[in-house]
């Protein structure tokens, strides 16, 4: 069975929280009842990386493979139902073979200097 959980960020103070996702009539969400901001908010992929981390949507992980390193956002496309692992060059889809290839070096909300 798939885990599925989310995480977001408290603006008061830049925390983190994960848990179950909340939504309220006119934009708000909370994370375990803790008030995060809606910009933030991201799901658990399933996915972990080769560090153990879990790995959610806005992170951007570096894909190591055959000796090239890329730096992609983790995204949630739509059209395909899927979390996309999306470069500079292209979408990448995300399949069990490639998790232990990722690793969690940030995330675009954090971090949106590694993405650009």
């Amino acid at each position: 069975m798939r885990t599925i959980k989310f995480r977001g960020c408290n603006r008061k103070d830049n925390k983190w929280f994960y848990g179950n996702l909340s939504q309220f009539d006119g934009g708000g969400c909370a994370i375990n009842d803790i008030t995060v901001g809606p910009d933030t908010v991201g799901q658990f992929t399933g996915a972990i990386d080769r560090n153990g981390k879990e790995i959610y949507e806005g992170d951007i992980v570096l894909a190591k493979s055959a000796g090239e390193h890329r730096k992609c956002q983790v995204v949630y496309a739509e059209h395909s139902c899927n979390f996309i692992l999306y470069t500079k060059i292209g979408p990448w889809f995300m399949r069990g073979e490639i998790d232990s290839m990722l690793e969690v070096i940030g995330n675009i909300h954090d971090n949106p200097e590694l993405i650009k």
